[in-house]
This record gives C-alpha cells, sequence and structure tokens, in this order.
C-alpha cells in the first residue's frame, strides 16, 4: 500500500501570514482539520503545518489574543514532504509519532494530499516495528601492546 491510498486529497493551504481567523475558516473544509502553512503562494514550499489543535492551545492554553495571531505563529513547523508513491512499510516509527500530519507531493514537488496523525495512527501496524539489536562483545581477554609495537607510534623508542 502507497502514501496516495491513505492520504486526503483536501489540502487546505495558507502563507505564514495569513490571519488566524481566515486559517480557521479554510480548516473547516477539510476533515483531518489540518492546514498546510506555505512560504509564499507563488512557491507553495510547505513550512509548516497548523491545526485546530495548535490554534486552541495558542488562544485557551497561552492566553494570546487570536487578532493577533497569524498562521506562522500557530504552525508545527516539524513536518515531512514523502512521494505519492512512497511504500507505507517504509514510513519510520518516529515520523507516526512526532509529526502532526505528513504533506504529500507529487514529481514536480507540488502539494497533492495530506496525511493527517489520526490516518497515520490507523496504518500503523503496517509501519515496520524497531528489532531489537544483538551486540556480540568479543570475551577473549586481551593483553594492552606497548606503544612503540603500534603502527602509528612506531617511531617512539
Amino acid at each position: 500500500m502507497r502514501i496516495r491510498d491513505i492520504m486526503s486529497s483536501c489540502v487546505a493551504v495558507c502563507t505564514e501570514d495569513t490571519a488566524l481567523e481566515e486559517v480557521y475558516e479554510l480548516i473547516q473544509k477539510c476533515d483531518h482539520k489540518s492546514i498546510v502553512v506555505v512560504d509564499s503562494n507563488a512557491h507553495r514550499v510547505p513550512i509548516g503545518i497548523a491545526s485546530e489543535h495548535s490554534i486552541l492551545e495558542q488562544i485557551v492554553a497561552r492566553g494570546r489574543n487570536p487578532r493577533t495571531l497569524s498562521a506562522g505563529s500557530v504552525m508545527d513547523a516539524r513536518i515531512k514532504k514523502v512521494p505519492e508513491d512512497q511504500l507505507l512499510e517504509n514510513i519510520s516509527i518516529v515520523d507516526l509519532q512526532t509529526l502532526s500530519a505528513m504533506v504529500v507531493v507529487n514529481a514536480d514537488r507540488q502539494i497533492i494530499g495530506l496525511v493527517s496523525r489520526e490516518t497515520m495512527r490507523r496504518f500503523e501496524s503496517i509501519a515496520p516495528k524497531p528489532r531489537p539489536v544483538t551486540v556480540t562483545v568479543n570475551s577473549a581477554p586481551t593483553t594492552p601492546r606497548p606503544v612503540s609495537e603500534i603502527p602509528a607510534f612506531g617511531w617512539i623508542q
């Protein structure tokens, strides 16, 4: 299964200076309740994700005035762009735990979709699990060599 199979193609986009009121209205248009923040409307390079949760955190938890906030002040800059043909098995377990969403891009690096944290969690069983690492230590006793026998220090007498 590929990332394009689970992505939402409803992607709201804004710039970091977009007023919070407009950001909230744009978020309501998609079911995943997130918006991709881009550097500019011309280049549309993703620089962050803003969500209902991040907006509420700034307003309620931190007591900030929503009229003075913009998308850039509430966005999460920890984003990952993934190609649409990326296999789900190759998604890092760390990404599943730390990112609020992944931005899906096509071969031309255009934004074509979004995979929310909730969607990632639903498909977490497909992602590879960390395997235990086995370390073998040579238990044979070693005796230290004199410095003069070490090739790099052979000139020392």
